[in-house]
């Protein structure tokens, strides 16, 4: 009776972001370059403990370079609209993130699924047998396996 209940579920490898909307980042000048320390150097931000999110809502700087660790779709989507560049960044060493390029849509099929790597290995190691096994073709003269001893034709 004395333990305490357990209510709920705690997320426990949730990411904390501290957020930045568009509308703090709208007063930036066209060719300004934006990071994290820079928003904590213009009072922005606190400090950098957290990774930095910017979120959509207000107006787009046009003509920035925004560096951040996340941003939402919508954010995204008017800074790109704006002209301005968006450039993810690693947490915590604040390296560049290269971005994958997302699967392009079908006509409403589902996405095939990716080979595990163990499987193409088999497969490859399957073919690789097959041409092994297989009588070789060089120019028209063909090479026949000997047979093995005991079975002959008769």
């Amino acid at each position: 009776m004395r333990t305490p209940k357990l209510h709920g579920f705690k997320n426990r490898f949730r990411v904390e972001y501290a957020p930045v909307n568009l509308a703090k980042l709208s007063g930036a000048t066209k060719g300004t370059l934006i990071t994290p320390d820079v928003l904590v150097h213009d009072g922005l931000l606190r400090d950098t403990k957290l990774p930095v999110k910017v979120l959509g809502n207000g107006d787009a700087p046009a003509g920035v370079t925004v560096h951040a660790h996340a941003f939402s779709r919508s954010a995204q989507d008017k800074l790109q609209a704006a002209g301005s560049t968006v450039q993810r960044i690693s947490w915590p060493e604040g390296l560049p993130v290269e971005e994958v390029p997302e699967p392009a849509e079908t006509d409403g099929a589902t996405p095939a699924k990716p080979k595990r790597q163990r499987a193409a290995k088999e497969a490859s190691a399957a073919e690789a047998a097959e041409e092994a096994s297989a009588p070789e073709v060089e120019a028209g003269v063909v090479e026949e396996r000997a047979e093995p001893e005991g079975e002959s034709e008769s």
